[in-house]
């Protein structure tokens, strides 16, 4: 028997995995803390890496953030260079300073990489258009540069798992999560819906027909955009199934709070589609 994450194992090299993750609102009414969310993304990180798969993550540098969670699983797990490519929205960048910027990019190290991304969605220069420290931009020109950010993150994984994500509160035209799985279904590429934790993720797995009992928490004021899930997705000719997990196994991954769950199926799934994606 091979040891975990030895070569025979490392089934999905060269797969770049999106993940589009964020604070859930339901954690506390489920009976759920932080904690829970970060273990179910640090066993979604360790089984990417040691399965040989990169992780594409985008979002702002916070000490106590996902991206610095991200970076120190990298660190315990990943045993090569660039387990983590992590992109950086216009409005996230330029909330920084130049001197955070080069201190984020030598603490991920030769583990990953950080990318600045233009209004356009595309890669930049640090100091682009800047000093050390620039003047906030206006909402509007915040809201079109994640939503291109968002694009470009599409545009580079082929694959994508949710999980949280916020329905209120946020950043953009619409909240991340949803915008980033709007945009996947256009592109008809395999989602993997983590509807455990609640938050915006449970509200289009429910749209999706993925939770027929009602196990996961109705939405409260859901953002509009919400209701355009089903009508893209057979416009797009999309199905949940194209992450070639079968209906039982869609229903369970949508409901599960369990991180060895959620891990052990996504990584069935990943490793099924990880032959179509290398045929074309």
């Amino acid at each position: 028997m091979s040891e975990p994450g030895s070569s025979e194992q490392k089934n999905l090299s060269g797969l770049l995995v999106g993940l589009s993750v964020s604070e859930s609102e339901d954690l506390a009414r489920l009976g759920f803390a932080e904690t829970h969310m970060r273990m179910v993304l640090g066993e979604l990180a360790r089984s990417l890496l040691l399965a040989g798969a990169s992780i594409l993550y985008g979002g702002r540098i916070d000490p106590n953030g996902y991206t610095d969670f991200l970076r120190r699983e990298i660190e315990r797990y990943g045993d090569r260079e660039g387990g983590l490519l992590v992109f950086l929205p216009w409005p996230a960048h330029r909330a920084m300073t130049l001197q955070e910027i080069a201190t984020a990019r030598s603490d991920l190290g030769i583990y990953g990489e950080l990318v600045c991304l233009g209004t356009d969605g595309e890669r930049v220069a640090d100091d682009t258009d800047r000093g050390e420290d620039p003047p906030p931009g206006s909402k509007e020109e915040a809201a079109d540069s994640l939503s291109a950010a968002r694009k470009k993150m599409v545009e580079c994984a082929p694959v994508r798992i949710l999980a949280g994500g916020r329905r209120q509160g946020f950043v953009g035209h619409m909240p991340g999560v949803l915008e980033e799985a709007l945009l996947s279904i256009d592109a008809a590429q395999p989602l993997f819906l983590a509807g455990g934790f609640g938050g915006i993720t449970a509200g289009i797995a429910t749209e999706l027909g993925l939770d027929p009992d009602g196990v996961l928490p109705a939405l409260g004021d859901p953002p509009p955009q919400l209701g355009e899930i089903a009508a893209r997705a057979e416009q797009a000719g999309w199905s949940p199934g194209d992450n070639t997990l079968d209906p039982q196994e869609n229903h369970r991954l949508a409901v599960s709070h369990r991180p060895s769950e959620v891990a052990s199926l996504v990584l069935g799934g990943l490793r099924r589609l990880a032959p179509i994606h290398e045929g074309k």
